[in-house]
């Protein structure tokens, strides 16, 4: 999920196929909700699987609809981000692939977190590896990237804060060190693009 459960109404985004066990098509959600009040997205390289979270913070008149339909809700996150993993992957890319998926509810900070292992987003290719990003970025907007959108670089990975979509968001995406080389825009051996981010192969 990202920031509201709405159908997809996107032109011909309706035969695009699901992960078994979400449908065939995109279709309604169970639960008709407004946006989160606050939205942070944290995830972790390891190996070649990429270890996603996203924690919503929800309104008081939200929250109790998800208390009172918890199944619904989670069924309507774990079908709307496999959707999401389907719909903004490129087909020479491969389609990354969700497993683990555990949705919990905070009754105590009126909060949400989707837990999931995303498989099939990191390939090696030509000495290094390669993360592919466009999944986790183009839902939070079209034209959504690390760089027209200024994400800060270190040696351990990228990170943004800011609004999207009128929700305050925090997103931290930690990658493996390569001898405390900073991640630069096309750069070796740790670097970014738009949309992806690559390191040696060695590490």
């Amino acid at each position: 999920m990202r920031y509201k459960l709405l159908p997809v109404t996107m032109a011909g985004l309706a035969l695009v196929l699901l992960v078994t066990g979400c449908g065939t098509y995109a279709r309604e959600p169970l639960l008709e909700l407004g946006a989160p009040v606050q939205r942070a997205i944290m995830g972790e390289v390891q190996g070649m699987v990429f270890h996603y979270q996203e924690q919503l913070t929800w309104s008081q008149e939200d929250f109790a609809l998800i208390q009172s339909h918890p199944d619904n809700f989670t069924a309507d996150v774990e079908c709307d981000f496999a959707f999401g993993l389907q719909v903004h992957s490129l087909t020479s890319e491969g389609i990354p692939e969700a497993e683990n998926m555990v949705v919990s509810i905070d009754a105590a900070n009126n909060t949400t977190l989707l837990t999931a292992d995303v498989l099939e987003a990191i390939s090696t290719h030509k000495g290094k590896y390669w993360c592919i990003f466009r999944w986790l970025l183009e839902p939070l907007g079209a034209k959504f990237n690390f760089l027209h959108d200024d994400f800060q670089a270190s040696a351990q990975g990228l990170s943004w804060n800011g609004t999207v979509g009128e929700i305050p968001t925090t997103i931290v995406i930690k990658l493996p060190q390569v001898d405390n080389a900073v991640y630069t825009c096309w750069r070796e051996p740790a670097g970014y693009s738009e949309s992806a981010a690559w390191w040696a192969l060695d590490q």
